[in-house]
């Protein structure tokens, strides 16, 4: 629900998995990445750990926006660089 309401207006390519992410800020530069915590093969922290060293990948604003709750999983994705931690619940 969440994304269909951005799709109307921004371009918003999704991944699916952590993996498939990845393969994707390889090749373009977003303006924004939004990670989940949560994801099937990858989780977001991991993601993160990953996009970090990338040179290009400099400018994007990474957030987390999960469902995870608990000020762990907000204090992890602070402590990495994150710009902001967003709780669905």
């Amino acid at each position: 629900m969440f994304s269909s309401k951005l799709l109307v207006i921004y371009t918003m390519p999704l991944a699916m998995n952590g993996d498939s992410g990845l393969k994707y800020v390889a090749d373009e530069i977003p303006d924004l990445i939004l990670l989940d915590i949560m994801k099937p093969d990858i989780d977001g922290y991991v993601a993160y750990r990953r996009l970090k060293p990338i040179p290009e990948q400099t400018g994007y604003q990474p957030f987390f926006l999960t469902s995870m709750s608990g000020a762990q999983n907000q204090e992890n994705g602070l402590q990495l660089g994150t710009v902001d931690f967003i709780n669905l619940t």
